[in-house]
């Protein structure tokens, strides 16, 4: 699992119990309130709508508990760690 790699982990909820994974919950129902409703008369305009909130989800919205970075970044910062270390080269030339 590259994510794995990256230093993010799954985190399994017990079956039949949403409230135990609440934040993808909300994320799925916010998706489907965006893209899905209603849906797009083409694959291709659907697709469209996916990519559009993917990019207003994962660099626009604030996401208060990340500060100053938003999920993107996150995710852009924790793969330059994970290549850097693969690579040799220590934390302090990532951050440069």
């Amino acid at each position: 699992m590259p994510w794995v790699k990256l230093g993010l982990y799954p985190e399994p909820s017990r079956p039949g119990t949403p409230q135990d994974n609440s934040r993808q919950e909300r994320m799925h129902l916010t998706l489907r309130r965006e893209t899905l409703r209603p849906p797009a008369a083409a694959a291709r305009k659907q697709q469209e709508r996916f990519h559009a909130f993917q990019q207003v989800y994962n660099h626009e919205r604030p996401a208060p508990r990340l500060r100053p970075l938003d999920p993107g970044g996150l995710l852009y910062r924790l793969a330059s760690k994970h290549a850097a270390a693969r690579d040799g080269k220590g934390r302090a030339e990532v951050e440069k």
